[in-house]
């Protein structure tokens, strides 16, 4: 078989650019019989590979006695299968599973027998919740890594001698599983002094505060503290933190942790190296909004290591959203974005494929409209979870004994209506592989910072600053984001802090400013204007650099502009000639601005300068817009697109109805035209877009007709080409 490459655009086979579309089987769910009738299953739904995880819990049932033979167990048999079925597949050996295994996957005894690996609370509790569907351990417990590491040395000589580059199907093994995500949903890092040195001599906490402030002074001046050592500066709890150098010591914490992370990821790729893998090593990301967390694992693996994420939009009750929304939809293109910025092929590890909750349900058409939303928004490969139900080994499993999951293929072996929608999805992928070569075609650029995107919400500190940048990163999703999709922009995402940022001066550049802002993504900022580029910042103006020290290095190139919360009335603004914005977030009327500085937003009682616009040197434009929003009116809308006009924007799509989303993908000589309605609710939309490769030529469909939840697709050529709402078979309910 033929070895899984890619490169940052798509995965490649042989040379040529494709998706990689697996689907997710669990041989320790099924009867060694029903193995490869499962997968010729998935073969006949068009994926050309597997996944599936190698549980610790089930193979290592006791201390030291492992089981890797046992006909049931065999995964060097389910592989022999893929291969001869000629099916890919990504091997996930943990040592974290999760898939709902009693312990995410750890062996009982694991924890029962060693719990001094537990990971540990900041007042030095056990993380754990009482179920034992999540329990953390403490990644770097060298009892832990002991442990783990006999499991890696037992398991991974079984999966290596399937690799493709042995004659076998493995062209992939992920290290761990979504790291961090227990930690996320718990709500607590790991402080376990054993592993962090938190209060120990030589430890690493305490090395870190040395290695960052230089010595014990520049900690005290750092945290307001009086310590004798650094061995006495201890990590700071989120919910007691009231000044900024309190938030200096949490998200100096943050940032050790994330650190401690990445060098767990790096301890778990030495070990597949050492155990002969030789294949690409991948990691999943278990939310959109964790992405950032994952920077320091990037840059320490950088070459190493693939990162993907998981895109649920509905497992429970609780869910964000249930079916596929305008919400969801938003998320996935900010993950998707944030993926290909890392410099990675964007993909999904995880598409939802059913739900371990029967209530609500996954139905098809919503699930071939969460495929199609997530094709839109860049994704390149993806991997259904799961693909086929089955069965829990005995006090295996947490939410039920058969694991159904509502899934395609049924724990009988029953096909259900969800398999003709990924039948027909990725059909369509296949006629169509030209996709997974294409861009985006933007009209604009939000630029955003990780930094933000790692910054707690909601602290008491917080009211210390103007626009936080925990929620300066809600207000870019929520805000600028919604708001520019339902005005029919087609919006580039560009990390602020790379080189990215000045490789298209000729867009607006949108960014969600915020009180806090590193002095690199500060000087990329005042690099663009001086190219000539035109930014947009709203609703502030950075005073502080990311340790939270007086900064003022666009502010002072923008004339020494100052601002502060504006409170005056109704909370109404004009902006141009659109009155009555509902600024929903706050408004920042001006102390200071430059005289030469146009006015463009006001507040509508007492009217009060709220933003203006500069020329900058270098022929270029700074719009300051004091106003933070959350999308919810047409105003909204039509005060973002002319801001994004005077800023020199060229909308590529005119669509009348901004309800309906639009995205245009090309890969320089096709193009194809993505119209989604993520409603329950019958949408009419006209649509008008710019030629992407013949410029100056435009693009006239007749009229557009879209069910509820759906996604369709269009080409010059062929008219619609697609449509989500039509991937049942006939007859198929």
């Amino acid at each position: 078989m033929l070895p899984l490459q890619f490169d940052s655009t798509s995965y490649l086979r042989d040379g040529k650019r494709m998706f990689l579309v697996g689907g997710e089987v669990h041989y320790f769910r099924l009867p060694p019989e029903q193995w490869a009738h499962r997968l010729k299953l998935l073969k006949k739904a068009g994926a050309n590979c597997v996944c599936t995880y190698v549980p610790w819990l089930l193979h290592e049932p006791e201390e030291g006695r492992f089981v890797l033979d046992e006909p049931a167990l065999d995964v060097g048999r389910f592989l022999e299968i893929c291969r001869d079925l000629d099916l890919w597949a990504v091997v996930r050996p943990g040592p974290y599973q999760y898939s709902e295994l009693l312990n995410a996957g750890l062996p009982r005894w694991l924890l029962t027998n060693h719990p001094q690996i537990n990971a540990r609370r900041i007042d030095g509790s056990p993380l754990v919740w009482a179920n034992g569907m999540f329990v953390s351990v403490s990644y770097l417990h060298p009892d832990f890594l002991t442990l783990a590491k006999r499991w890696y040395e037992r398991i991974l000589p079984v999966l290596a001698a399937h690799q493709v580059d042995r004659g076998g199907a493995v062209v992939a093994a992920q290290i761990d599983n979504e790291l961090m995500g227990v930690h996320e949903w718990l709500g607590s890092w790991d402080y376990h002094p054993d592993v962090t040195g938190i209060g120990r001599e030589g430890g690493e906490w305490p090395a870190y505060l040395l290695g960052k402030y230089g010595d014990l002074s520049g900690i005290n001046e750092a945290y307001g503290l009086r310590a004798d050592s650094a061995t006495g500066v201890l990590p700071m709890a989120e919910s007691e933190a009231k000044s900024m150098a309190d938030l200096r010591r949490v998200m100096d914490y943050r940032a050790f942790y994330f650190g401690q992370v990445a060098k767990y990821a790096q301890t778990l790729i030495g070990w597949m190296k050492e155990g002969g893998i030789s294949v690409p090593l991948v990691h999943n990301c278990a939310s959109p909004y964790m992405t950032g967390y994952f920077r320091e694992t990037v840059e320490q693996n950088r070459g190493r290591l693939l990162l993907g994420a998981d895109h649920y939009y509905n497992l429970d009750l609780d869910w964000d959203q249930n079916s596929p929304s305008p919400k969801y939809a938003s998320k996935c293109l900010m993950s998707m974005e944030l993926l290909r910025g890392y410099g990675f092929v964007p993909t999904v590890f995880e598409m939802p494929s059913g739900s371990l909750s029967d209530w609500p349900p996954i139905l098809p058409n919503d699930a071939a409209c969460a495929y199609a939303l997530n094709l839109a928004v860049g994704m390149k490969g993806l991997n259904y979870y799961v693909f086929a139900g089955g069965k829990n080994p005995p006090d295996a499993g947490t939410t039920a004994n058969v694991y159904d999951y509502g899934a395609p293929v049924s724990p009988e072996g029953e096909t259900r209506a969800l398999f003709e929608s990924m039948k027909g999805f990725n059909e369509f992928l296949d006629r169509y592989s030209w996709l997974a070569g294409a861009w985006q075609a933007a009209d604009c650029r939000i630029g955003y910072s990780l930094d933000q995107s790692r910054h707690p919400r909601k602290l008491a500190v917080d009211r210390n600053m103007l626009m936080p940048p925990g929620e300066s990163w809600s207000f870019m999703r929520k805000g600028l984001l919604l708001t520019g999709l339902c005005a029919h922009w087609s919006p580039q995402w560009v990390d602020l802090a790379g080189s990215e940022i000045l490789e298209r001066t000729d867009l607006p550049l949108l960014v969600a400013g915020s009180t806090v802002m590193s002095a690199h993504e500060q000087q990329q900022l005042v690099a663009f204007l001086q190219a000539g580029g035109n930014l947009i910042i709203s609703p502030v103006v950075p005073t502080l650099d990311e340790n939270y020290r007086q900064c003022g290095i666009l502010r002072d190139f923008l004339g020494g502009i100052e601002q502060r919360s504006c409170t005056r009335g109704a909370p109404l603004a004009t902006i141009g000639d659109v009155d009555g914005v509902f600024i929903n977030g706050g408004m920042f009327e001006f102390t200071h601005r430059p005289t030469d500085a146009q006015v463009i937003a006001q507040t509508q009682q007492e009217p009060t300068a709220i933003g203006i616009r500069l020329r900058t040197a270098g022929g270029g434009s700074a719009a300051v817009l004091g106003c933070h929003w959350r999308q919810s009116r047409r105003e909204h809308e039509r005060a973002l697109n002319q801001v994004l006009l005077q800023s020199g924007g060229n909308p590529l799509i005119e669509c009348d109805n901004p309800n309906v989303w639009t995205m245009l993908r090309t890969d320089g000589t096709r193009m194809m035209l993505f119209l989604m309605n993520l409603w329950t609710h019958p949408m009419k939309a006209t649509v008008r877009f710019g030629d992407p490769i013949e410029k100056g030529r435009w693009h006239e469909p007749d009229g557009f007709d879209l069910p509820a939840n759906s996604v369709w697709c269009w080409t010059p050529d062929e008219g619609v080409v697609f449509r989500s709402d039509r991937l049942l078979a006939p007859g198929v309910q």
